[in-house]
């Protein structure tokens, strides 16, 4: 009884919402389990829907093994530009949710952030996820160095920018084998993820693939699949 009215009490001094849309959780509709998982940033069934993701997320294994939350279009391409320029951490942290849902990584898997190349105004969602998926994180990675921005180019070019732009860290070429997911906040080329992926290799890391936010839609046969 005692259990009843605290949970009641909080329920009431906390109105659980959604973190994207802020819609609050309508408790007539909807079970205490459910309440109680939007209070750690669950977005709401609307908002999941207007994303296009499934349950399981999208994954493909080309030009890598990649796992992601789906597709860098539409809902899910405006909040990662918002996140970019205006972090937000509840929405941030909604989204990881959703994230981490999808994925079934193993206890011995390490996750190795992509670093950006800019000193200033640098991507930092790739170490924001890395560090809030609850897996260990390792800065593995260093940029040789400062390459030009992948946005405006084509494949050859992105693949020709990047080469030999990585270099293992020292403390990384001393460290025994270890399963290794590469993580970036959007996956497009892939030519960003090679690149890693080889220095890594290359330092005696066993890498597993790349997890990311989102996936550029691909115009060839080769579409993602969604699970």
């Amino acid at each position: 009884m005692l259990r009843i009215l605290k949970r009641f009490g909080r329920n009431l001094l906390i109105q659980a919402s959604c973190p994207l849309c802020r819609r609050a959780f309508d408790y007539s509709t909807v079970d205490q389990a459910t309440v109680e998982e939007s209070t750690v940033n669950r977005p709401c069934q609307d908002c999941q829907v207007r994303l296009l993701i499934s349950p399981r997320g999208l994954q493909g294994s080309m030009p890598i093994p990649w796992h992601a939350l789906g597709h860098y279009q539409g809902t899910l391409r405006t909040l990662l530009l918002q996140e970019r320029n205006h972090p937000c951490e509840r929405r941030f942290k909604g989204l990881i949710h959703l994230l981490r849902d999808s994925l079934q990584l193993m206890d011995n898997e390490c996750l190795c952030p992509i670093p950006s190349w800019k000193k200033r105004h640098a991507n930092g969602l790739p170490n924001r996820i890395a560090n809030a998926l609850g897996h260990p994180s390792r800065p593995l990675l260093q940029r040789r160095k400062a390459g030009l921005s992948q946005h405006h180019l084509n494949r050859n070019m992105r693949m020709s920018n990047l080469h030999d732009a990585f270099e293992a860290v020292d403390a990384a070429k001393q460290q025994s084998k270890t399963a290794l997911w590469i993580v970036d906040d959007i996956l497009t080329t892939g030519s960003t993820a090679l690149s890693a992926r080889t220095t890594l290799q290359q330092a005696g890391y066993e890498v597993r693939g790349l997890i990311c936010l989102a996936r550029t839609p691909q115009k060839s046969s080769g579409v993602p699949r969604t699970l």
